[in-house]
């Protein structure tokens, strides 16, 4: 065991994470012990650090290790600078991966682009004829899929429901191409699951574990997954096993009864989080709210003008103008996210 002490320096660590004058013990690599007594333990190396700061390690819970692991075998969409060229791409990508299970792209900043939105499912099959397509947006709460993409998932029909304003449709009610929230999430489970299954058992744990080691490269000791199936969390737990430098690559996993992927309204691979950047949509959790079965005579009045707002607000969300979509449901108001365009 190798015991290594730093003295001298500005140390960032504990529950505060406050920045005080301490030293810092690690042995083999791991923090050992932490203080500010006049006298630290004894260690076989002492380095000096006056005016320095230690950062004994990140924490990045919004990291998803999981999906941020397959970035590397898919499309990087940053540098493309308009949908024209994000189609050119994707063709040169499909001629490069034929046996590819799904064509991934990611971060795509559709906000930036002259066009201002995502390609089509029939653009996305004119790029990569027959194949499944996933593209996805920077915030990853909003994607396209191809034509192949939306029958692996059963959205093709124009009759298929269950995600309800998660799947944009044309005024005849036929799929775009274009999914949000619970639809984005089932896509991408369903995408990665195949990505996994096509590279095999030792393909996929060296994928997570180049992950993990470019988490530890830029000092993240600890990365997590919001909510993980049994089979991924025995994958996690092997990972952290097979990384000892990190502290914990932690996860949370899905009970064996937990609901299916494909449940309507059901959305395991990604929590909502609000957020706000530069052209990026804002939407909110999905929110119930009880309302009694019948109101006195002078409430009723509240009920229509609530039951009025919300027809408003679909009206104006169909329009394009970014208000909420809801409806009135036996004893309850349903508002699943509010949506703003740019």
């Amino acid at each position: 065991m190798t015991r290594r002490l730093f003295t001298g320096a500005t140390v960032w660590a504990g529950p505060t994470c406050t920045p005080r004058p301490a030293w810092l013990l690690v042995e083999d690599d791991r923090v050992a012990a932490l203080g500010e007594t006049p006298q630290p333990p004894p260690a076989d190396e002492v380095v000096e650090l006056t005016g320095c700061h230690i950062l004994p390690g990140f924490v990045d819970v919004p990291l998803h290790l999981s999906q941020a692991a397959w970035f590397p075998h898919g499309g990087d969409g940053m540098a493309w600078h308009s949908l024209a060229e994000a189609l050119r791409a994707i063709r040169v990508a499909a001629d490069a991966a034929p046996a590819a299970p799904w064509l991934l792209f990611w971060r795509i900043p559709r906000f930036a682009w002259p066009e201002g939105r995502l390609p089509t499912a029939r653009e996305l099959d004119e790029a990569a004829p027959g194949r499944r397509v996933l593209v996805s947006t920077l915030d990853m709460h909003r994607g396209a899929l191809s034509p192949a993409g939306l029958v692996a998932l059963g959205l093709a029909d124009q009759r298929a429901g269950g995600f309800g304003g998660d799947v944009t449709r044309d005024r005849r009610g036929r799929p775009t191409g274009e999914i949000w929230e619970a639809a984005y999430g089932t896509a991408l489970q369903r995408a990665l699951a195949d990505t996994a299954t096509h590279h095999g058992e030792q393909g996929t744990a060296a994928v997570l574990a180049a992950e993990a080691d470019r988490c530890l490269a830029y000092g993240l000791t600890h990365a997590h997954d919001p909510y993980v199936s049994p089979e991924l969390h025995e994958r996690m737990r092997a990972l952290r096993d097979h990384q000892p430098a990190a502290a914990v690559l932690g996860d949370r996993v899905a009970g064996r009864d937990a609901q299916p992927a494909t449940r309507p309204g059901r959305h395991p691979g990604r929590p909502v989080r609000r957020r706000r950047a530069r052209g990026q949509d804002l939407r909110r959790r999905r929110r119930t709210r009880r309302l009694p079965a019948t109101l006195p005579s002078h409430r009723r009045p509240v009920r229509r003008r609530v039951r009025g707002g919300v027809a408003d607000a679909c009206r104006r969300a169909a329009a394009g103008s970014g208000a909420a979509q809801g409806d009135l449901r036996p004893r309850h108001l349903h508002t699943p996210y509010l949506r703003y365009t740019d």
